[in-house]
């Protein structure tokens, strides 16, 4: 069966939001260690082009795009399991981001939105939290959806 997502990409300047829709592997398993690897790769870039002044480098879009199985979603999709949310910038001339994730228990977009998030990882300031996807999953109150054992340490 396949387990869908949608991902919010919202800019930093706040100039335009984009919904990505994941057919499937959305699990944090998949998608929320493969989002992370790409918001990772980006800000690495960024940095080493502030630093070095190297314009030459690759938006966040690409870097999520190379993921692979996305198309663009004009609202959120119905069958959407999850629901990420990508927030991203550029402060004090370091590149940030955050990602968040919840269930996608409710349907409507209105509704969805009020839900909890949790949060995956982040690298903001020195606040910086790695993902531990079995713990995000616990935390999303996923756990009935694996077998039991599996997300126990």
């Amino acid at each position: 069966m396949s387990t869908r997502a949608t991902v919010y990409i919202h800019w930093w300047n706040d100039e335009l939001d984009i919904k990505l829709y994941h057919h499937r592997d959305g699990y944090v398993e998949y998608l929320g260690v493969e989002l992370e690897k790409a918001l990772e790769k980006w800000r690495k870039w960024v940095n080493r082009m502030l630093k070095w002044k190297w314009w030459n480098n690759s938006t966040l879009i690409q870097c999520i795009a190379n993921i692979g199985w996305f198309e663009q979603a004009r609202p959120c999709h119905w069958d959407a399991e999850y629901i990420y949310y990508v927030n991203y910038g550029i402060n004090d001339r370091k590149a940030w981001y955050d990602l968040r994730c919840q269930s996608g228990w409710d349907y409507g977009e209105d509704k969805i939105k009020l839900n909890r998030k949790v949060l995956l990882c982040n690298n903001w300031d020195k606040r910086n939290k790695k993902l531990n996807w079995k713990q995000a999953e616990k935390d999303l109150w996923n756990t009935c959806k694996f077998v039991k054992g599996y997300l126990d340490d």
